[in-house]
């Protein structure tokens, strides 16, 4: 049961990758500025920069927004592909795949699919594949299969000290 769960939540995280990959630019650029624009604001609100002129604070503003954005977008690109990572790794720890293998596996399926998924993006109107966002997905599903990995771990350990302390 616990397989098909995984197998399951996997499927569902690759739907939702694809699902945000395929909205053009002016949607992706939508979807990022609903939490772009509060994260912004409170900054604004919460500044004591002065400026000696409009334009300077229309500047200086642009390249907040824009440094903003840039983390909310690489971000969530890591952070996907992160959970992506730990749905997989759990899959193919629960089909008995030895560890080194199964962490193997999953790092490589989720480079190929951050890979076609920067590909196919390069057929939508504004948008474009990047490999520097191959990479971020690449690191986010490091992260995730290290967090599987470290957990799992740690949860071998308190189970195996129990039953030690119970053979005394």
């Amino acid at each position: 049961m616990k397989t098909f769960i995984y197998l399951i939540l996997m499927l569902l995280t690759m739907t939702a990758i694809f699902a945000f990959s395929t909205d053009n630019g002016k949607e992706t650029n939508a979807k990022s500025s609903a939490i772009v624009k509060p994260i912004e604001s409170t900054l604004k609100a919460t500044s004591q920069k002065t400026f000696e002129t409009e334009k300077e604070k229309t500047d200086y503003w642009k390249k907040i927004n824009s440094k903003i954005t840039v983390a909310v977008r690489k971000g969530a690109h890591a952070t996907i592909f992160c959970l992506l990572s730990i749905f997989t790794l759990l899959f193919f720890r629960s089909l008995k795949i030895e560890d080194a293998d199964a962490i193997m596996f999953t790092i490589l399926l989720c480079i190929l699919y951050a890979a076609s998924d920067e590909f196919h993006q390069n057929f939508l109107n504004g948008r474009d594949g990047k490999f520097s966002d191959v990479c971020i997905d690449t690191f986010g599903a490091w992260i995730g299969t290290m967090i599987v990995h470290i957990v799992c771990k740690l949860k071998y350990r308190k189970t195996n000290r129990k039953l030690h302390f119970k053979v005394k």
